[in-house]
């Protein structure tokens, strides 16, 4: 799989599991977005743009890092999934920097 295709996938898997009320805590003080749209509409643009190749590698990175991002808002229910989620990111993002 190019990487390309890869983030893609990475990408329409979070935007679903984001959609799933309960996962998130939008009412955190340390999150950055205020609504699920708000998410969606981000959330979207970096699946847009890795489509054609040209995605923000380093805000994505901001995104799924631990102490930042989804993982500030993440519930325990929904714990699990995104852990995986971001595991997927962290190595994408490692082969990306060849480090992986």
């Amino acid at each position: 799989m190019d990487t390309s295709a890869e983030l893609v996938e990475i990408l329409i898997d979070t935007l679903r599991f984001t959609k799933i009320r309960g996962h998130l805590n939008l009412s955190d003080p340390y999150s950055e977005w205020t609504s699920y749209e708000a998410i969606a509409k981000e959330l979207d643009g970096h699946l847009e743009a890795a489509k054609i190749g040209s995605a923000d590698i380093e805000r994505l990175w901001i995104i799924f890092a631990p102490t930042a991002g989804l993982n500030e808002i993440v519930t325990d229910e929904g714990e699990g999934e995104y852990l995986s989620l971001a595991d997927r990111f962290d190595h994408f993002y490692k082969s990306t920097k060849g480090t992986e």
